[in-house]
This record gives C-alpha cells, sequence and structure tokens, in this order.
C-alpha cells in the first residue's frame, strides 16, 4: 500500500488531456490543436500555488514545445511514447516519489503509469486500458475546458482528492478520498 500523502507532483499527458485529441493538419503538414482558456487558466492557477507542474507526450512537434512554454511548465519532456519510465525519471529527477505523483493519461500507452502513481486520473474517453489502470476517471472528456477543476483538485496542497470524477480503487492505492 504506498503511502499517504499530498500530492507533490502534477503530471499531464498533452493531446486528449490537455487538448481535447483532435488536430487540424494543412497540407503543409503543419499541426494545429485546440485547447482552451479555461483549462489554461485552471493550469495557471496551479502553478500560481506553486504546485509543480509536468507536461509529457509521445509526439516531438514544435506544438508540444510551444504550449510547455505558455504554460510556464516546470518540465516538458516530448517524445515519450512510454509514459512509466518517463514518470520514474522525471519524479526522481524532481525528488518527488511516485505516490505523490498524479498523473492524467488517455491512452493504452498511458496504463502502466496510471497504475503506478499515487493517484491516477483518466478522462471520461480514455481508452478501456487507461480507464481500469486510473484510481479515478472524470465525467467529462479530455480537453475543451470541461475539467479545470480536476486540474485544479490534482494540483491543490489537499490530500489527493478528486473531486470531479467517479472514484474506483482507493483503498488499492492507499490514498484517501472525500
Amino acid at each position: 500500500m504506498r503511502a499517504r500523502g499530498v500530492v507533490s507532483l502534477v503530471v499531464l499527458d498533452i493531446d486528449g488531456v490537455v487538448t481535447d485529441g483532435r488536430v487540424l493538419v494543412s497540407a503543409a503538414g503543419d499541426e494545429m490543436k485546440f485547447i482552451s482558456y479555461v483549462d489554461m487558466d485552471a493550469i495557471a492557477a496551479a502553478r500560481r500555488r506553486g504546485i509543480s507542474l509536468a507536461l509529457v507526450t509521445g509526439e516531438a512537434t514544435p506544438w508540444a514545445s510551444w504550449i510547455g512554454g505558455r504554460l510556464g511548465i516546470d518540465r516538458l519532456v516530448v517524445g515519450a511514447k512510454d509514459k512509466l519510465p518517463t514518470l520514474r525519471s522525471l519524479a526522481a529527477e524532481m525528488g518527488v516519489g511516485l505516490d505523490r505523483v498524479c498523473f492524467m493519461g488517455d491512452g493504452d500507452r498511458d496504463a502502466s503509469a496510471l497504475a503506478a502513481v499515487g493517484l491516477g486520473v483518466a478522462p471520461s474517453n480514455a481508452t478501456r486500458a487507461a480507464k481500469r489502470a486510473a484510481a479515478v476517471v472524470l465525467h467529462s472528456p479530455g480537453g475543451g475546458g470541461r475539467h479545470p477543476r480536476a486540474f485544479r483538485t490534482a494540483g491543490s496542497r489537499a490530500r489527493c482528492a478528486p473531486e470531479a470524477g467517479r472514484r474506483k480503487a482507493a483503498p488499492q492505492i492507499g490514498i484517501p478520498f472525500k
């Protein structure tokens, strides 16, 4: 059983979590993705409260670097197809145990990381594997300004207690839920 405690690091996947997962590709191959100012404001508010935030994405595009800079993220990891080894390295680099990490992911590649962290969160439109591995499945899909409360709650100094989702597997991760 993991130690009870506060979240020290919030890690967000980009596509399908920070964005709604859609991508518009021009004839020249330029990508445009959709991100809501509501979600951006919630992430910025967590940063202002001193919460350490990281973005981890399997993509290695200029857009990922731009959004990391725009949001003032502490750490951006691009090209991370397998999220669990990346989260382990990131947590060690930032001096945080995995049990104090909240990770929000939506894909099959996120499932092992969702199961390994102190608080794994998946949006409602995540893959079946991601939802099974997550401790909490949100009522709303990723991106689109639909879950700023989840960003705020996951990034709060309170106990790992997301208010914007259905509870699941709480005894397995040893983190109290309100």
